[in-house]
């Protein structure tokens, strides 16, 4: 294959971390290959199982050793004499090209006496975990209803007021899963839990969903002051409608005003008086003026433009249609909620790690975090980490986009400050459903420098 210029500084550049975000057909697994090739048997080689490759499937992982085998198998026809490529292709079969699975499994193996594991475990069959899961859950539903504490109560009855508790199931295990992707998932929950105990109108305007609001009410607005923009541009066309302009102009102010009203947000009062504005908004009617030399296509752009941005704004209303006072005494209601809830998760959360200890059986899941709690204790590497750490030379990720939290924690553990070498394409992340991460690919794109700028 011949590589481009910027493949070739990607397989090239050392001491420093690289993040190769290139589109599906343009070679980044052909790069990661020669990358690889060029570490074990260019100039200063390093032996082949000091480095980590880790790939998304089972199967990839197969298909870059053979590449790479056969790579070394073929260098050494051409240099039979040269000891280093013996080596490499004696030690390939040794190597760590693995999925985060199997290497996660290849620590537990190696380590679960570091954390009292019993090395007789195994990897539960899904349908036999699934079942686990609804006996465990049935089980804490009962106890929950035989205890009747108020909490759990209102919370039953506003998720289940049919009396069926499917609803209320597949929320403790939909949120259950979710902090299973974070590499502490019980500190994470009683965080949580923390943030929604005291819900007041100062401790309202910090929680992330608020700060997540005005984040939306501003990019709406920019929005929005975009297509009146755009509508206005049409007017000015030869066969534009010249008639719309004044109204466009006067929707473009107050859009205008809006947004520079957004930028100066302190406190729950702005934000209302803010949202109240958007409310109450009176758009004025267009123009009915008649003239052929108006293009009808033209007019339809226009309306249609005005339209779109009428609609942000609707949606926007949505979030003010309560006075501050009314919105604040619901928030407080669902933060309650909210609270049972994640102390159901929690009481389900041990119950079914105790049911599976009693089997000796994991999940993947389990299988990541006994891996993470291997390499971190007590939020500091162990001894296991740090050896590991100085062992691999770099620690290479294919389909880096589809990462999880806890993935990231695992690795990060071990690879060194200039030893990453990361591939993807967030475009491709077709894994959320599985807890991937794309947001941890961006990171890492916003903070990597590009291969050809110093670091």
């Amino acid at each position: 294959m011949q590589f481009t210029e910027d493949q070739k500084k990607v397989i090239e550049t050392r001491n420093k971390n690289i993040l190769v975000s290139a589109a599906a057909g343009s070679g980044k697994t052909a790069v990661l290959v020669q990358r690889i090739l060029s570490r074990i048997t260019g100039k200063d080689p390093i032996d082949i199982d000091r480095l980590l490759i880790v790939t998304f499937t089972s199967a990839a992982a197969a298909e870059m050793r053979e590449r790479i085998h056969a790579a070394l198998l073929q260098a050494q026809t051409e240099h039979p004499e040269d000891e280093n490529l013996q080596r490499q292709a004696a030690l390939i079969h040794n190597a760590q090209i693995t999925t985060i699975d199997s290497y996660c499994m290849f620590l537990l193996r190696n380590h679960f006496h570091e954390i009292d594991l019993d090395p007789s475990f195994r990897i539960g069959d899904p349908g036999e975990i699934r079942l686990l899961e609804k006996d465990v859950m049935q089980a804490v539903l009962e106890e929950a209803y035989n205890k009747a504490e108020p909490s759990f109560l209102e919370l039953a009855d506003a998720l289940s007021p049919d009396a069926k508790d499917g609803r209320l199931e597949a929320l403790v295990d939909e949120l259950y899963r979710y902090a299973d992707s974070h590499p502490w998932p019980e500190e994470w929950l009683l965080h949580c839990r923390k943030e929604l105990e005291h819900i007041t109108a100062d401790t309202l305007w910090q929680t992330q969903w608020m700060q997540y609001l005005l984040q939306r009410l501003e990019k709406t607005l920019q929005a929005a002051v975009s297509l009146a923009g755009a509508a206005q541009k049409i007017c000015e066309k030869p066969a534009g409608p010249y008639m719309y302009a004044e109204c466009l102009e006067q929707d473009e102010a107050f859009l205008q005003d809006c947004l520079a009203q957004s930028r100066h947000i302190a406190g729950i009062e702005d934000l209302y008086a803010l949202g109240e504005r958007i409310s109450k908004v009176k758009w004025s009617m267009l123009s009915r003026k008649k003239d052929e030399s108006v293009g009808e296509a033209e007019r339809q752009q226009a309306k249609n433009l005005r339209d779109s941005y009428k609609t942000l704004l609707a949606k926007l209303a949505v979030y003010f249609s309560d006075p501050a006072d009314i919105m604040l005494e619901r928030e407080q209601q669902a933060a309650a909620l909210s609270v049972a809830l994640i102390d159901l998760t929690l009481v389900y959360r041990e119950a079914l790690a105790q049911a599976k200890k009693e089997k000796n059986i994991l999940d993947f899941s389990d299988a990541e975090h006994a891996a993470l709690s291997v390499l971190i204790r007590d939020g500091e590497l162990t001894e296991t980490a740090k050896s590991y750490q100085a062992f691999y030379e770099e620690v290479m990720i294919d389909e880096y986009q589809d990462s999880s939290a806890i993935q990231e924690a695992i690795v990060g553990s071990f690879a060194r400050e200039d030893g990453l070498f990361l591939v993807g394409d967030v475009k491709q992340s077709i894994y959320r459903f599985r807890q991937a991460e794309p947001s941890l690919f961006l990171q890492k794109a916003a903070r990597f420098d590009r291969p050809e700028r110093e670091k």
